[in-house]
C-alpha cells in the first residue's frame, strides 16, 4: 500500500498517516513497526503507539539517524523485515508454550 505525503490533511509527525495505515490493513498498531529514515517518521510511529525503527540512510534533516529517539536502528529495510520475522518466530514460540486459556488441555 502507498500513502504519499499529501495522502492526508496532515503529514508526520502527526500520527494520523500511521494510523490510517493501521486501519486500512486492519492491524492494530501495537501489532506493526513503522520504519522510517527521519525524525518525523519515528514521532509518528511512536504517537500512534506503533514500535519504530530506523534506517541510516535517506532524510533526516541533516541531523544524525542516531540522534532520532526510536526503538532501533537496523542497516537496512531488508534487515528490518528480517527483525520482524524473527520476532513473530519468538512469539508463536512463546504462543506454543503459553497456550491461550481457551485452548483445552487433554486430560
Amino acid at each position: 500500500m502507498i500513502l504519499g505525503g499529501d495522502s492526508l490533511p496532515v503529514k508526520k509527525p502527526d500520527p494520523l498517516p500511521m494510523l490510517t495505515v493501521c486501519e486500512r490493513l486492519d492491524v492494530e498498531p501495537r501489532q506493526a513497526v513503522a520504519v522510517g529514515d527521519s525524525e518525523n517518521d519515528a514521532l509518528a510511529g511512536r504517537a500512534a503507539g506503533l514500535a519504530t525503527l530506523t534506517v541510516p540512510y535517506g532524510y533526516n534533516h541533516g541531523k544524525p539517524v542516531q540522534s532520532v529517539k526510536s526503538d532501533g536502528i537496523v542497516s537496512s529495510l531488508r534487515t528490518a523485515l528480517a527483525v520482524g520475522i524473527a520476532a513473530l518466530a519468538i512469539a508463536l514460540q512463546h504462543w506454543r508454550l503459553q497456550p491461550p486459556c481457551w485452548r483445552q488441555t487433554p486430560p
